[in-house]
Order: C-alpha cells, then sequence, then structure tokens
C-alpha cells in the first residue's frame, strides 16, 4: 500500500489471499480496518463504524475476523453475512487478538480497570472525581455542578450519565436504549445535553437532544453519519461531524437547535472533532504527516492554523472565555493534555500523572482540565466464541 495515512497492524487471511490491516486513511480521525488483496490492487474497507476498529485478526477458518474497539471491546464478524457478535462483558482496553486453531477460542490482553475522571490544575494539583463507573468523555455543566460522560454497562453498550462534580455521590442515569449514546455536551444554559447516538436504526450515528434533567430524546439529523456534536452561537446552532463517504473526507456541519435546518461548514482535507465558543470554531484538520488545529472564523470566513507542530493533536476545547484551548498530544510519546494561550502562546503540557490521557475540557472558571484517563495493566483472557 502506499497512502498518506497510517497503515498497520497487517494480518494474513487463512488463504493467503487478502491482507488486513487497520487504517486512518478515512481521515475521521478514527480507525477502521480494511483489507487487500495479496497480489495488489485497489484496497476496500471492512468495517467503518463510530469509534476506532483495530487488531484485525482472521479466523484459521476463513469464515470470520475478529477485532477490537475502543468502545466495546473485543468483537467477530462474518465476512460473508457481515453480522457482528460482541464476545466480550465489562469495561476494560483490549489488545493483541489470537485465535485458537479451531477457530472456537480467541485471547486477547485486557486491562480490567476502568477509565477514570481526573482534574489538573495550573498549581500543579492533581484529583481524581469519586464516580462510581467506568466514565468516558466528560463533558462539565455551563455552572460547574454536573458533569456529564458516558459509560460501557457489562453488555458493552454505552449511555450518558451525569453526577456532581464533587463526586462521591450516585451517577444518574439519563439514556437507557439499546444503541449506544455517546459524545454528551451540556448546552451553554445549562438546560439540554446533546450526544451521538445509533438508535432508529442509525448504524453511523446521529445528534440527538434531550433535557439535562432527563425525559425523551430529540433527534436532530438523519444523515447516519454524524457524531461529535457541540453547541454553537449561544446555543443556537450545534456543530458536528460527518464520515468519510465514498471518497470524500469528513467535514464539519452546523444543525439548528431544533433540528429544522443544517449546512456543510467546512470542504478542506478533512476535518473533525470540533468545538464552538460564540461564533468561533475549533478542529482537528488533516495535514501531511499527521494533524492540526484550526480555529475558523464563522462570521467571517477566516481559518487560521493554532498548532501544527504536534504530530497528533486531537480533542481541542474551548476555555469558557475564550482566552486557551486545551487539546491531547501524544508528542512526547504518552498521550498528555496541552494548553494554549491565545493568541500568541505556544502549547504548554499540563497534565505529569500516569496514564494515557483523552477528552479533555475546563471548568467554568478555567482554572483547571478535566480529562479522561486509563490506569491499569494488561493480563492475558480466554474467550469462547458463540
Amino acid at each position: 500500500t502506499q497512502h498518506t495515512a497510517d497503515e498497520w497492524h497487517p494480518r494474513w487471511s487463512a488463504d493467503g489471499e487478502w491482507i488486513f490491516y487497520s487504517t486512518n486513511r478515512s481521515i475521521d480521525v478514527d480507525i477502521d480496518f480494511w483489507r487487500i488483496r495479496a497480489s495488489g490492487g485497489e484496497p476496500e474497507a471492512v468495517t467503518h463504524f463510530p469509534g476506532d476498529e483495530y487488531s484485525a485478526a482472521p479466523s484459521p477458518d476463513g469464515s470470520r475476523i475478529a477485532y477490537l474497539t475502543d468502545t466495546t471491546g473485543l468483537w467477530t464478524m462474518d465476512l460473508d453475512t457481515g453480522t457482528k457478535i460482541n464476545v466480550t462483558t465489562g469495561a476494560g482496553i483490549y489488545d493483541g487478538v489470537s485465535w485458537s486453531p479451531d477457530s472456537t477460542a480467541l485471547i486477547v490482553a485486557r486491562n480490567p480497570e476502568p477509565e477514570v475522571v481526573r482534574r489538573a490544575g495550573f498549581d500543579g494539583s492533581v484529583g481524581e472525581i469519586d464516580i462510581d463507573r467506568t466514565a468516558k468523555y466528560p463533558d462539565i455543566s455551563p455552572d460547574g455542578r454536573y458533569m456529564a460522560f458516558w459509560s460501557i454497562d457489562d453488555e458493552g453498550n454505552g449511555d450518558i450519565w451525569k453526577i456532581a462534580t464533587e463526586g462521591g455521590t450516585p451517577s444518574v442515569r439519563l439514556t437507557s436504549d439499546p444503541a449506544a449514546d455517546v459524545w454528551p455536551v451540556w448546552s451553554p444554559d445549562g438546560l439540554w445535553i446533546a450526544f451521538t447516538s445509533r438508535r432508529d436504526g442509525s448504524l453511523g450515528g446521529d445528534i440527538w437532544k434531550m433535557l439535562a434533567s432527563g425525559g425523551q430524546a430529540q433527534r436532530l439529523t438523519s444523515t447516519n453519519s454524524a457524531r461529535r456534536p457541540r453547541w454553537c452561537e449561544g446555543g443556537e446552532t450545534l456543530v458536528f461531524q460527518t464520515d468519510a463517504a465514498d471518497g470524500q473526507p469528513p467535514h464539519i456541519w452546523s444543525v439548528s437547535a431544533s433540528g429544522s435546518s443544517s449546512k456543510q461548514i467546512t470542504e478542506g482535507p478533512g476535518e473533525s472533532q470540533p468545538d464552538c465558543l460564540g461564533n468561533q470554531l475549533i478542529y482537528v484538520q488533516q495535514e501531511e504527516g499527521g494533524h492540526a488545529i484550526v480555529r475558523h472564523d464563522l462570521a467571517s470566513g477566516k481559518v487560521n492554523t493554532l498548532v501544527s507542530d504536534h504530530v497528533s493533536a486531537q480533542h481541542p476545547r474551548w476555555s469558557a472565555d475564550g482566552s486557551r484551548i486545551a487539546f491531547i498530544s501524544n508528542k512526547e510519546g504518552t498521550w498528555e493534555v496541552y494548553s494554549l494561550s491565545l493568541p500568541d502562546g505556544s502549547p504548554a503540557r499540563i497534565t505529569t500523572d500516569s496514564g494515557q490521557k483523552t477528552a479533555p475540557g475546563w471548568s467554568p472558571d478555567g482554572d483547571s482540565v478535566f480529562y479522561s484517563v486509563q490506569l491499569g495493566q494488561q493480563e492475558l483472557w480466554h474467550f469462547p466464541v458463540p
């Protein structure tokens, strides 16, 4: 293969006809796995679901492929029918899939420790939020009193929860749909939470919203390809990322808070992971050799690059006053949280604690940053295959 995107973890099919591999060539930052004939030719996508799919492992009998996701663990997929089965139960981080010779079982490295949420202050302090379950992608309410997050249950399904930011109290479940509900974000007035959901048959995901107090959810998009919503323009609109499809890269779109209208905002080489403050949009943009963080003024249309020296800069987030952005980067070998003061500052690393960080978010006063972190060590686990 020859592509500007990363391509790794190649695995032969049992008959030697195909090579399966992981890649982010779809440019929406998510990892999928593809295959190409051993003799060459055009590669083809095997998966393209919300989140990352990686470590593809074809079964010895050639009927199925096992793979890992960043949200629900270990899966198998029938290569003829496309039927998917979630093999694992329980939270954890998985790696290194191998089949038994008779194709009836899988061995995988698993880190059973749940993700936790920490709060890092600019004075060097680090504290952990006391939460009664695994928490991913935390988002803090505008008044700083609550944190919304999504959590994976023992059946591998994601739902939206909230908890008081001081912790120590039971978390409150806001969604319980059989489909995955992920990436929650508070509206500027604190009344609504928007999120991505696969409900109503939207396998690629669409944007929904619900009252922060609970109740019926309202669908805002019908693209089957929308994720990572963020409120914009004082809560009048939301911005979101579309999937790459039909050879086209992902882009940033907006939808009205009522869901009545939507429009495309970006048309670049591939844009994802948006955040918005007023009419100031930031997002991750594909560039040669990596990703840049870009600022886009929705009023004037002016675009300028904020961060380009971090090859894998991800998850940019505005501070409430617009003076700084936080993001994660593995520039120094591990995923850490960085802060950039605007307009002329340089990225400064905030976190020094152990664990791989993701999804930073600001406290309303701008004195600290919240983020998810994965702890623990991997162990070998054996799973029979249904």
